[in-house]
């Protein structure tokens, strides 16, 4: 249905390399517009990413949405991410302007 992109920005690192912290901006594209959530991050175990993906378990995250483009112009709300069968699910809960 659409395509995931993000970049994440390290804030702050421990001795031992662990992320501290960090946020990422994402963005959700559709054939109708775009939507942008924002995630940040805490307390990652080092060794955290390998081969540009993130290498830890999880389980769900939900994160708030910061706008949108197209359709999705002035987009509020949050996304919840979960992880299982080897794939990611996003779930929206969001309003428009």
């Amino acid at each position: 249905m659409g395509e995931n992109s993000w970049v994440m920005t390290v804030l702050d690192l421990n001795d031992d390399g662990s992320l501290k912290s960090a946020f990422s901006k994402t963005i959700s594209s559709f054939y109708d517009g775009a939507i942008y959530p924002v995630m940040k991050i805490r307390d990652m175990p080092a060794n955290s990413f390998e081969d540009g993906k993130v290498a830890i378990e999880w389980s769900e995250i939900t994160s708030p949405i910061t706008g949108g483009t197209g359709a999705y112009a002035g987009a509020r709300g949050s996304v919840t991410a979960a992880l299982g069968d080897g794939k990611i699910d996003f779930q929206y809960d969001l309003n428009c302007e």
